[in-house]
C-alpha cells in the first residue's frame, strides 16, 4: 500500500468516520522488520472507517464479491460494495425505494386472543421498559411488539376484538406493532377442513382428504397426523394443502376480515402516527411440510401415546425431506397449481425448486388477499419457511430457495437462526433487482453484547431490511441484559 495507491483506492478514499476496527496481521518477513509496519499502521488508523451506516458481512473466500449485483440491482451510481478479502462491505438501504423506518420487533410469546390482559397499552410497553428505550434520536429505528394471531385457531369474532383492543392499545401508548395473520399452522378450530378420517369426531367429511397433505400422488397418502419441533417436539393437525380450494375460500374470508381491520385503523391514523404499524405479516414459515412434519408410520399412531412416537430431528444432507417423507403433492396437484404452471408428472418427486413455486403461489394469494382489504403492499411480509442451510453446502445454500417468497407484491421475509444474510441471499434478491426484505423471524444468540450487537447490525445493514423480529420476548429476550444492551447501543448510533 503505496501511498499514491491508497490514497486513490475507492474503498479506501471513502473513509469519514472513525467507528469500525480494523485488525493488522503483523507477519516478519527477511529484511522486513515489524517497525517498517508502522507508517501502513498508521494510515489503516486514519482510514478504518467506513461510509456513515456501513457493515461488514462476511463471506466465504472468493474471487468475486457476491455482495456486487445486489448492490448493483439496488440502483447504486457508486460502487456499494467494494470488496476487501473474505469480505463484502455492505451500505445499508443502498438505493432503497422505502422512506419507512426501520424495526426492531419482538415476538410475544404470552399473547393470546382470548387474554384481554395481554391486549394493552401496559402489555405493549413491557418491550420498550425493558429495553430502557422506545426509538432512536432520529426515529429511523423504533422498538416494537409482534403479535401472531392464528386464524384458524380462534373464533372470528374473538379476532376481531382482540384486533381492535390492540390496535388501540398501540395508539394510546404509541409503541408500534406487527400483526401476523396465518391460517396455516394452528388449525385445531377447524375440524370442518381437516378432519377425514374420523367420523366419531367433529367436523368429518371424507371430503376433507383433499385439505390436508400427502406423500405421493394419490389421496391413498393423505395424512392425519403431524410434528412440529419449535423447541421440542408436539403432536399436531395433519399439514394443510395450502392450494385446496376448500381452504383458500375459509382462509379468503378470515383473511380479508382481519386484514380490512387493521386497513381502517392505519388509513384513521394521522400521517405523523403511521410508524405505529410496523407491517402486516401473513404466513408463519409458510410452506408445505416444516412444521408439520410426517414420520413414514405417522397414520398408524394416531391414537396411540404420544411417547412412543419417534422423535429426531430433519437431517437436510438427505434432501428436501430431511430423511423424513416429502409432503405436498396435494397441493401440486391443485387447480391453483395448475393455473401457475405447475405439474408433475407421472412418478416425478417434489423437488427445492418446485416446493419453492408452489409456497410462491400461496403467499402471492396471501398477499393479495390483504392488499384488496386495504393495507399498503409495502406494509405486507410475506414469511415463508425452509430456508435452513443444507449442511455443508457453500456458500450456505437454502434447502428451499429464497424465491419462494418472491410474491408479486409486498415483502419477502425469512426466518433467521443461523448468521446473517450471506451470498446465497443477496445473490437471489439481486436476481430479481430486489433489495426490501425482511428478517420476520429471528435470533442470532450472542453470549456477549458485542456479539448481539453484530448479530442486529450484520441482519438490519443488509440491503433495505424493513425489519427484524426477535423470536420471543417473554421469558427469552426479556432476560438478556447483554442483548439489551446492544439494543440500546444501536438506537444510539442509528
Amino acid at each position: 500500500l503505496r501511498e499514491d495507491h491508497w490514497r486513490t483506492t475507492p474503498f479506501l478514499t471513502q473513509a469519514r468516520r472513525l467507528d469500525l476496527v480494523v485488525f493488522v496481521e503483523m507477519r516478519g518477513s527477511a529484511g522486513v522488520s515489524n517497525l517498517d509496519w508502522l507508517p501502513l499502521i498508521v494510515i489503516l488508523v486514519e482510514v478504518r472507517s467506513l461510509p456513515e451506516s456501513t457493515t461488514l458481512v462476511q463471506t466465504p473466500k472468493s474471487d468475486a464479491c457476491p455482495c456486487a449485483a445486489a448492490c448493483a440491482a439496488a440502483g447504486c451510481a457508486d460502487p456499494c460494495c467494494p470488496c476487501i478479502p473474505t469480505t463484502c462491505v455492505v451500505r445499508p438501504r443502498c438505493g432503497a425505494q422505502s422512506t419507512r423506518p426501520q424495526y426492531l420487533l419482538f415476538t410475544r410469546s404470552t399473547f393470546q386472543v382470548n387474554d384481554p390482559s395481554t391486549h394493552t397499552s401496559a402489555f405493549l410497553e413491557a418491550v420498550p421498559n425493558g429495553i430502557g428505550a422506545r426509538a432512536s434520536k432520529s426515529n429511523n429505528l423504533y422498538i416494537g411488539n409482534e403479535l401472531i394471531f392464528s386464524l384458524f385457531n380462534s373464533k372470528p369474532v374473538d379476532v376481531q376484538t382482540a384486533l381492535a383492543a390492540v390496535l388501540a392499545a398501540s395508539n394510546e401508548s404509541g409503541v408500534p406493532v406487527s400483526l401476523g395473520l396465518d391460517s396455516e399452522n394452528w388449525w385445531g378450530a377447524r375440524p370442518d377442513l381437516w378432519n377425514w378420517f374420523d367420523p366419531g369426531a367433529p367436523g368429518f367429511s371424507p371430503q376433507n382428504v383433499d385439505n390436508v397433505e400427502r406423500f405421493g400422488p394419490t389421496s391413498e397418502s393423505a395424512v392425519k397426523i403431524g410434528w412440529r419441533d419449535w423447541g421440542s417436539q408436539i403432536r399436531v393437525q395433519p399439514q394443510q394443502n395450502v392450494l385446496s380450494p376448500t381452504v383458500l375460500k375459509a382462509m379468503q374470508t378470515e383473511l380479508h376480515a382481519a386484514a380490512a381491520t387493521i386497513a381502517a385503523w392505519y388509513s384513521s391514523l394521522p400521517s405523523s402516527r403511521r410508524y405505529l404499524l410496523a407491517s402486516v405479516k401473513v404466513g408463519w414459515e409458510a410452506g408445505l411440510q416444516y412444521n408439520a412434519y410426517y414420520y413414514e408410520d405417522g397414520n398408524s399412531r394416531v391414537g396411540q401415546n404420544a411417547s412412543l412416537d419417534p422423535n429426531f430431528r430433519m437431517n437436510f444432507s438427505k434432501g428436501v425431506g430431511g430423511g423424513l417423507p416429502v409432503l405436498g403433492y396435494a397441493a401440486a396437484s391443485s387447480p391453483m397449481a395448475k393455473r401457475a404452471g405447475i405439474s408433475l408428472k407421472p412418478n416425478q418427486t417434489l423437488d427445492r425448486d418446485t416446493i419453492a413455486a408452489i409456497t410462491r403461489v400461496y403467499v402471492d394469494l396471501l398477499v393479495n388477499i390483504t392488499i384488496k382489504a386495504g393495507v399498503p403492499a409495502e406494509l405486507i411480509v410475506n414469511h415463508v419457511g425452509g430456508q435452513n442451510p443444507v449442511p455443508q453446502s457453500e456458500p450456505m445454500e437454502p434447502v428451499i430457495p429464497y424465491s419462494a417468497g418472491f410474491s408479486s407484491s409486498g415483502v419477502p421475509g425469512y426466518s433467521w437462526y443461523w448468521g446473517p444474510p450471506g451470498p446465497s441471499f443477496l445473490s437471489a434478491m439481486a436476481a430479481t433487482n430486489r433489495s426490501r426484505w425482511a428478517a420476520a423471524e429471528w435470533n442470532l444468540r450472542g453470549s456477549t453484547q458485542e456479539a448481539w450487537y453484530s448479530g442486529f447490525t450484520r441482519t438490519l445493514n443488509v440491503l433495505d431490511c424493513a425489519h427484524i423480529a426477535v423470536y420471543n420476548w417473554d421469558d427469552d429476550f426479556s432476560k438478556e441484559e447483554s442483548g439489551q444492551a446492544a439494543v440500546r447501543q444501536i438506537l444510539q448510533e442509528w
